[in-house]
């Protein structure tokens, strides 16, 4: 496994656990450096192109992702016409970034409001995303080399996933 995806796991499993915490043996300058970098490649507005146990309380076509540098604030706004804005964010995210050939950024944020964690991921590679759980597994999501991904972990509920295509800049 690459170590952005050992980093990941070994992340998650802290915040689920509730009771562990994650080393990172990287130093603070390259912390700070790939969370900059992290950042600059999540950031912007995405098309959601397919979706894993959606709540209907995040049920969205659109998910623009921004970075509030003056509070250090990452930001995430999913939009419905339908049901309205939802809008999760974080002042406390690690991120990891390689470059084109190693193909993968990535910003996890503690949550809050039953949110224990999300992740935000922007991908060179294709991906594929299986369910974990035992009984009623969903069927596996591809998500297409150069999309990204928005991982939304609850407290007491199935995590979300959606698979984001980035809107070109105008």
């Amino acid at each position: 496994m690459p170590a952005w995806g050992t980093c990941l796991l070994l992340c998650a499993a802290a915040s689920l656990s509730g009771c562990a915490q994650y080393h990172d043996t990287r130093s603070p300058e390259a912390q700070k450096a790939e969370l900059a970098a992290a950042i600059q490649d999540v950031v912007g507005e995405y098309e959601v192109v397919d979706a894993r146990n959606e709540n209907p309380q995040w049920h969205t076509r659109r998910v623009v992702v921004s970075y509030l540098a003056g509070y250090k604030v990452l930001q995430v706004v999913m939009t419905d016409p339908s049901n309205g804005n939802s809008r999760i964010s974080s002042t406390k995210c690690t991120g990891w970034h390689t470059d084109k050939s190693g193909g993968f950024s990535a910003v996890h944020c503690e949550g809050q409001k039953g949110i224990v964690f999300f992740d935000v991921s922007a991908h060179e590679h294709e991906q594929i995303i299986k369910d974990s759980r035992k009984y009623h597994p969903f069927e596996p999501m591809v998500v297409p080399a150069g999309s990204s991904t928005l991982d939304i972990y609850y407290e007491d509920a199935p995590e979300i996933y959606f698979a984001l295509k980035k809107k070109q800049k105008m």
